[in-house]
């Protein structure tokens, strides 16, 4: 099951490696954290939101 780095010449990782999985991962939870975001963000709880945004999810992704 991979999701992410199936038949890609620029993957830097080999199919089925414990850090192919592990990013798999990673990008779900991205996905899902930012997702729960624009949630709160849609639902009026901007301060809340934006809070996340800059201290929990963007420093982690960005580097």
């Amino acid at each position: 099951m991979n999701l992410l780095f199936h038949n890609y010449p620029w993957s830097i990782f080999p199919e089925g490696t414990v850090a192919t999985y592990a990013l798999q991962v990673l990008s779900i939870l991205y996905i899902v954290l930012y997702m729960a975001v624009t949630t709160m963000a849609l639902q009026d709880n901007f301060s809340r939101a934006v809070l996340l945004q800059h201290t929990a999810i963007l420093p982690v992704f960005s580097i």
